[in-house]
């Protein structure tokens, strides 16, 4: 049975979804804010009509709804100050890849693509530059980020995990492996093949 792969909706929407999301959800924070509420409650309540009119049909789209529903409880898991908040931060840097963040076009060059990146994607950059000059050719623009430190994000996590200390339990469970004993002389191929297959699957 092949894996069940679970995607985010919010990286899923288009341009114009995606705004009609962060705009709703961005009035929606402000509201429960206001209010002295937990966002959370927000998931619990029905849009209000208004709003469901004025989104011309987005808030017809499951896609569109389940990317409300991901970015509130985002919010509401990012309004406390917890160690899985942290861990999560770092784990957003340490895993960050170039190809979140571009496509190759049919040309075989890098389109770079921010429009479609979740919020973690978007936190993992450190810096942007546009360089955009005009030559005898026409504008040429060149377009350059740079990604928070991945080493120094996993070496924070490998430190919480104590996978750098000399007797962790993670390294020496899954390295630990039964000692080959020694054959009899008067043993055959056969058991000799046996003794090492089972030394090999532990």
């Amino acid at each position: 049975m092949s894996p069940v792969l679970v995607a985010s909706a919010y990286r899923q929407l288009a341009p114009v979804e995606k705004a009609f999301v962060d705009g709703y959800v961005q009035s929606v924070e402000r509201e429960y804010a206001g209010r002295n509420e937990r966002i959370s409650n927000a998931l619990y309540r029905a849009i209000p009509t208004d709003v469901v009119e004025a989104s011309r049909g987005l808030l017809d789209k499951p896609l569109v709804r389940a990317a409300i529903s991901e970015r509130i409880n985002d919010l509401a898991a990012a309004s406390e100050l917890t160690v899985h908040r942290v861990i999560k931060e770092l784990m957003g840097v340490a895993f960050a890849s170039i190809g979140d963040y571009m496509q190759i076009g049919e040309d075989g060059h890098p389109n770079f693509d921010l429009a479609r990146c979740t919020p973690e994607q978007l936190a993992a950059i450190s810096s942007i530059e546009v360089d955009e000059t005009f030559g005898r050719h026409g504008p040429s623009k060149k377009f350059k980020f740079k990604l928070h430190d991945k080493l120094a994000a996993i070496d924070k996590l490998a430190r919480y995990m104590g996978l750098l200390e000399a007797e962790n339990p993670f390294w020496r469970q899954e390295n630990v492996r039964p000692q080959l004993v020694a054959l009899p002389a008067h043993a055959n191929d056969d058991q000799a093949a046996d003794a090492y297959a089972r030394f090999l699957n532990g």
